[in-house]
Formats: C-alpha cells, sequence, structure tokens
C-alpha cells in the first residue's frame, strides 16, 4: 500500500510538460506561457498624450489669452499644428498635437467668450506623456510561470502581442476503481 505522499510524488514525478501552439490573445486565460522573458513590440503608449483634461499649449505662450482652434479627444488621428499663439481643447489619452508641448489642466485656465482661454503660465512638458514613456519597444519582460491572468493578458496585449505561445491545456482523466468508494 502507498502512502498518500508516495502516491503523489510517483505522480507528479510522471507529468510532463504539454507541447506548445500559437493561441489567439483572446483565448489564452489560465494558459501558461513557454517563455516568460517578453519582448515589448510597441512604445508605451505609442504617441504623445495629455495626461490631463485641459488646454494643448506651447509653453512660451503662456500666461495670456489664446484663441481656441480645436478640440483633440481620445482616438483623434490628424490634428492641426498649434501654430504659436494658439491652443487646443484636449481630453485625457487624447495625441498631443503637433506643435504643443504642455497641457495645462482645465481647472487652472478660464474659456472666455468669443472662442479665447485664458491660461497661466506653465513649463514644457506639464501633463505630456511622452511616446515610450511606459515602456519603449524591446523592453524585456519576466513574466511568472502560473496561469495567465486577465491583467496579464492586458498588460501583453499592451505591448502589441495578438497571439502568444503558450502550453496546451492538460488533460486529465478521473478513474475511480473498487468498492470501498
Amino acid at each position: 500500500m502507498l502512502s498518500v505522499e508516495e502516491a503523489l510524488e510517483r505522480i507528479v514525478g510522471s507529468a510532463r510538460l504539454t507541447d506548445a501552439q500559437m493561441v489567439p490573445i483572446g483565448d489564452c486565460a489560465g494558459r501558461v506561457l513557454v517563455e516568460h522573458g517578453i519582448t515589448a513590440h510597441l512604445d508605451v503608449p505609442p504617441f504623445a498624450n495629455s495626461a490631463m483634461d485641459g488646454y494643448a499649449v506651447r509653453a512660451g505662450d503662456t500666461p495670456g489669452e489664446l484663441p481656441l482652434i480645436g478640440e483633440a479627444v481620445a482616438g483623434s488621428r490628424s490634428l492641426p499644428a498649434l501654430e504659436t499663439g494658439q491652443a487646443m481643447r484636449i481630453m485625457t489619452g487624447a495625441p498631443v498635437p503637433p506643435g504643443a508641448d504642455s497641457v495645462v489642466e482645465i481647472e487652472l485656465a478660464t474659456e472666455l467668450p468669443g472662442g479665447t482661454v485664458r491660461l497661466p503660465a506653465v513649463s514644457i512638458g506639464r501633463h505630456v506623456r511622452d511616446a515610450g514613456s511606459d515602456t519603449r519597444r524591446g523592453d524585456r519582460f519576466e513574466m511568472p510561470s502560473a496561469p495567465l491572468t486577465p491583467g496579464g493578458l492586458a498588460f501583453l496585449t499592451s505591448l502589441g502581442f495578438g497571439e502568444l505561445e503558450v502550453r496546451r491545456r492538460p488533460r486529465v482523466a478521473i478513474l475511480s476503481t473498487g468498492d470501498e468508494l
């Protein structure tokens, strides 16, 4: 008769890693990565964007009253270039328009009649998240050798992964025998 510990030791000792397979990232929850060292495929964020709701400006144009030339929202594709002496309304996560180097938070600004905004003095780079400020393409990360969680999959998606090399799910069979069960 085997003890529980001896039986467990035999079972674990005979277990082998399952084969590897490429799987769409949406189907990888609960799977284990084959390689735990991961290289980022993309810069995160992929473009300079606003860390605040407010106004995109050139810091050198502040303080003062500037005409508003439009609005940048998250997902904006092409924005007009900001010329000297102009401002643009901008939302959190929106791309910073060409020519802008700072964002003045909405709480510090006053929109005036006639399409202008009064702004305090700000420094270059204020509330602008540069492209790659979180992660640069080529950065290496060590992932845990545990089943992938939704948070881990979100992280890998943000790095540009659409599919992952993971272990096949194990096949498990339970056989009950004997009349004592």
